[in-house]
C-alpha cells in the first residue's frame, strides 16, 4: 500500500491504461478534486459516477453488428413525374464519378435502429393470418419502409 500511496502517477497509469482497454475514460483529476471537495449531496451516485466514468454502447457493438450497419446503401424515395399513379420508387445513392454503392454512415444508422427499433420483441413474429407483428423487427420494419428509405432497404 506504501508503493502505491509514494507513486501515484506510476499507479495512476496502470489503473488508466486498464480503464482505456474497456473504453471507460476516466477524468482521474476531477475525480480527485471532487472527492477532496466537501460533499453537498445534491447528486445521487449514479449520476456522479456516470459522469465520470463514461461507457459507449455504440463503440462497443459487436463487430458483426458493426458491419451490418456499414453496408446499409443510402436510399431515397422519387416520383416518376410522367406518371404519377405509379407511385414511389426506391433508389439507391451512388457516387457520381464512379458509380460505387454509397452506405449509410454508422452513427445514422445506429441512431435510426435505436430510436425505432428499441422496443421490439421479436425478430419475425407473426399473426395468425401470416402479417408481421408490429412488435416485431420485421414488422416495424414493413412498416417504417412505407415513409423512411432506410427502411425500406433493410425490410
Amino acid at each position: 500500500m506504501q508503493d502505491i500511496v509514494s507513486n501515484q502517477p506510476a499507479f495512476k497509469k496502470i489503473i488508466y491504461d486498464v480503464f482505456k482497454q474497456y473504453n471507460i475514460e476516466v477524468d482521474f483529476d476531477r475525480l480527485i478534486e471532487e472527492s477532496e471537495a466537501k460533499d453537498t449531496g445534491d447528486q445521487s451516485i449514479a449520476e456522479h459516477t456516470k459522469d465520470m466514468m463514461k461507457v459507449s454502447k455504440k463503440d462497443n457493438v459487436a463487430l458483426r453488428a458493426k458491419l451490418f450497419l456499414t453496408q446499409i446503401q443510402k436510399a431515397k424515395f422519387e416520383y416518376d413525374e410522367a406518371d404519377l399513379n405509379a407511385g414511389k420508387q426506391l433508389v439507391y445513392a451512388a457516387d457520381d464519378i464512379l458509380g460505387w454503392a454509397q452506405y449509410v454512415p454508422y452513427n445514422e444508422a445506429w441512431n435510426l435502429v435505436l430510436d425505432n427499433l428499441w422496443s421490439c420483441d421479436s425478430y419475425n413474429e407473426k399473426d395468425k393470418q401470416g402479417n408481421y407483428l408490429s412488435t416485431s423487427i420485421m414488422g416495424r420494419c414493413q412498416n417504417l419502409s412505407k415513409s423512411m428509405a432506410f427502411f425500406a432497404v433493410l425490410y
